[in-house]
């Protein structure tokens, strides 16, 4: 029986059924007024709308203070084909609660207007700091506007810079973290027809208070697994203390942890004493709660994570074909001065991070941060309207990644260009800039010289000044179009106001050209050579993108696509037949094709329907053709697809197992999404690589490819055919000037892959370490 309720999204009475059929996926996106009750077709389950939860998370509370409210509003205009082609327009937006509100022309509650200042935005209130992530105190402040230097305006010695504390005698290691303060969000949509034309218009909403209609961002969320043991005392889970992948450590008091052989233990399984696992106490398990969902405001690794060994000192990576030796007390860690390391399975670099006291960034706070970045950049399309990032290089050559810290100078900045002027800053050089050459004269750093902010340079009794400490060499203006150099450079001057000589720098020993890139595009590029691009800085924190992709945890992507076809000329189709492949394991030189007893082989994983690819053989070695003729139509199916993530870390491990076709099993869960982010949540996924043409709006997640770099909403995909299951990163590389951005993701790496161009950065709870484990295990 239908009835009037009221819909608390649209902001109107609407008839809807009792039991009104809506998707997993709409359900979760959408507040259910109260006594409203919808069956969820993705699992069957019905739901009974209470008003008070979106997706089975609460609603936040309204603000007792008006709160600023920050977003975005894109304009995606559809094209006849009624396809979503690109964004045609994206404002950054302010509300204020408490007015009267509509949509112009949108059937939506809120009305927004435009503002110049965006200065109470969650991403302009990240904290930098020096951290103790084994004790979970912050020992120092950063300056805003320099990361060399501390709050209080003394810098940083380099002993600081390398991650290490004096503190009472004692060294202590620490990390350069920002603190990312938890926030709120909403996403609206509505539709206004222009011409004919129908604009779908997404509206996406943060604030760093609850505001109406806003949850606190997944991102924010973290499991927190509950032992209870058969005596009724309770445990949290303490990854830190974990001995390897053969004991889950478990924490109730300073000298109260016992240990599991499972991180997710059953009924009536066994308790231990000692990490080895080997001494009973006599214990069992009563219950297990596994994920939680305690929030906390979260520390971000400002740069990407650099493999050191147990004590916190740097292993160095030579090059790309090498990986550093690895122990299993390795840490990763967050500090100035190091490439990042590299050539790491991602199972690894979680006991790395673990091992100093974090996590690997997952999913849903790379999520959580690419969201702020389109806010507070105005834009989706970062690469354009911040940098291309360490992305141009023609080949890959690990010597090439740049070494940490060198946007330290800039602090919390984003760090962009002023028209097509670029900004020469000052950054770290990877070698010491000991000499410049000016007219034909060798100058020595002087720092003796230096006078307010000219920096000093000797030769005898000849001092010059220049404005940077790490100066560039002067290119006169040459190139047109994206390889343009404009007349640009550091010039030495015989006064410390720097108005005397201007006389251009023609060499400078120790530095190896490595320039801060500000912008894509014509003149405001500045590009010595391609494959010396450099790193850049959003809020602070160092390459989120480029560069190198980072592993993200949590997350995984498991595909079947056993139910491929081609059809030949001679009209029968052959299903793919994966267990016919030869060779069965290693490179498969034949790929095999099966139609009931029958077996052909193609010499490619997809054959085209033309030319030498287009060949069907009857035996392996590919030497007798098929009598039926060649391929004339390929099919591509996947019998399952898709991607699982996840923020609870005790899950994590559960991703982490070979899977063939097929296996579920307890290792991934069934399709459909629970509404819960600490529980699996489930994404379709497309089959093609490519721009991405459509994403989620809630996730970022990749809906359907097709796009190009100018009519596309995210960044791009990279994902395989194979079956089974493959790891996710994010972010891009320096290898392709395309394949990069915060949007971008690929899938396409098996479980236990090491790749040179894939490293990892890590963060961690605002309530982890040692200083807080009891206020944790009184939380959970």
């Amino acid at each position: 029986m239908a009835r009037g309720k009221y819909d608390v999204i649209l902001g109107e009475m609407r008839e809807v059924d009792d039991a009104t059929p809506m998707t997993s996926e709409v359900r979760q996106q959408t507040v259910l007024a109260t006594g409203q009750v919808v069956i969820d077709t993705t699992t069957g389950v019905l739901y009974y709308g209470d008003g008070e939860t979106m997706g089975g998370k609460p609603l936040a509370a309204q603000s007792t203070e008006t709160a600023f409210v920050y977003g975005v509003d894109v304009d995606k205009y559809t094209t006849t084909a009624g396809v979503d082609q690109q964004v045609s327009s994206t404002s950054r937006t302010q509300i204020v609660l408490n007015h009267a509100y509509d949509y112009d022309g949108a059937p939506t509650s809120l009305r927004y207007h435009a503002v110049e200042s965006f200065a109470q935005t969650p991403a302009h209130a990240f904290h930098a700091v020096l951290r103790d992530l084994e004790r979970g105190r912050d020992v120092c402040s950063l300056d805003i506007s320099d990361y060399t230097k501390k709050a209080d305006g003394s810098p940083l010695t380099e002993q600081q810079k390398r991650g290490f504390w004096i503190e009472g005698g004692e060294k202590r290691l620490v990390d350069f973290c920002t603190r990312v303060p938890q926030y709120y969000y909403r996403i609206d949509h509505y539709d206004v027809t222009v011409s004919d034309v129908v604009h779908h218009h997404t509206v996406k909403l943060v604030s760093h208070e609850p505001f109406i209609g806003s949850v606190k961002h997944p991102g924010f969320f973290d499991g927190g697994s509950v032992l209870t043991l058969d005596n009724g005392r309770q445990y949290a889970r303490t990854v830190f203390k974990d001995n390897g992948t053969t004991a889950y450590a478990w924490w109730h008091g300073d000298s109260d942890i016992v240990y599991t052989k499972s991180a997710m233990p059953v009924e009536g399984e066994k308790v231990y004493s000692n990490a080895a696992a080997t001494t009973e106490t006599g214990r069992t398990v009563a219950t297990f709660e596994p994920g939680g969902s305690t929030a906390s405001d979260i520390y971000v690794m400002i740069y990407e994570g650099v493999l050191c060994d147990a004590n916190g000192v740097p292993k160095e990576q030579t090059n790309d074909a090498t990986q550093v030796s690895r122990a299993a007390t390795d840490r990763l860690r967050s500090i100035m001065g190091y490439r990042p390391s590299t050539y790491v399975t991602r199972a690894y670099f979680r006991v790395n991070a673990n091992n100093n006291h974090c996590h690997l960034k997952s999913m849903l706070m790379h999520q959580a941060l690419e969201l702020l970045m389109e806010i507070d950049l105005g834009n989706i399309n970062a690469q354009a309207t911040l940098s291309d990032g360490l992305a141009n290089c023609a080949s890959w050559n690990y010597a090439e990644t740049r070494k940490t810290g060198r946007s330290a100078r800039f602090g919390n900045s984003t760090v962009t260009y002023n028209g097509d002027t670029p900004i020469k800053p000052e950054i770290l050089a990877d070698e010491d800039v000991s000499t410049i050459t000016v007219n034909g004269t060798v100058y020595t750093r002087d720092l003796a010289s230096d006078s307010g902010s000219a920096k000093g340079w000797k030769n005898g009794s000849s001092v010059v000044y220049t404005k940077f400490e790490v100066p560039t060499v002067y290119v006169p203006a040459t190139g047109s179009g994206d390889l343009a150099i404009p007349a640009f450079g550091d010039m030495a001057y015989t006064d410390a106001a720097l108005t005397t000589g201007g006389t251009a720098i023609t060499d400078v020993t120790g530095l190896d050209y490595d320039f801060l890139h500000m912008a894509s595009g014509g003149t405001s590029i500045w590009r010595a050579n391609k494959a010396h691009v450099v790193s850049f800085s959003w809020r602070g924190i160092e390459n989120l993108y480029g560069e190198v992709y980072e592993f993200v945890d949590g997350c995984q992507k498991y595909q079947e696509n056993n139910l491929d076809t081609i059809t030949t000329t001679d009209d029968v189709v052959w299903t793919r037949s994966w267990a016919d492949n030869y060779p069965s394991s290693g490179t498969v030189t034949a790929f095999a094709w099966k139609n009931g007893n029958t077996i052909v082989y193609t010499n490619v994983f997809y054959p085209s329907t033309s030319g030498v690819n287009s060949n069907v053989y009857t035996n392996t070695a590919k030497t007798t053709s098929y009598s039926g003729g060649t391929v004339k139509k390929v099919t591509e199916e996947y019998s399952a697809s898709g991607i699982w993530y996840t923020n609870d870390t005790d899950l994590y491990l559960k991703l982490d197992a070979s899977l063939g076709p097929g296996q579920y099993g307890e290792k991934f869960p069934s399709r459909g999404y629970t509404g819960d982010s600490i529980a699996w949540v489930w994404h379709p996924w497309p089959k093609h690589d490519g721009y991405i043409l459509n994403y989620d709006d809630f996730s970022y997640l990749c809906i359907t490819t097709g796009g190009s770099e100018s009519t596309y909403f995210g960044d791009s995909l990279y994902s395989n055919a194979n079956p089974g299951a493959f790891v996710a990163s994010v972010g891009g590389s320096a290898l392709s000037a395309g394949i990069v951005g915060p949007g971008c993701v690929t899938v396409s790496y098996g479980l236990g892959s090491s790749y040179p161009g894939i490293g990892g950065r890590a963060t961690a709870r605002a309530d982890e370490g040692t200083d807080h484990l009891a206020e944790g295990t009184q939380s959970a």
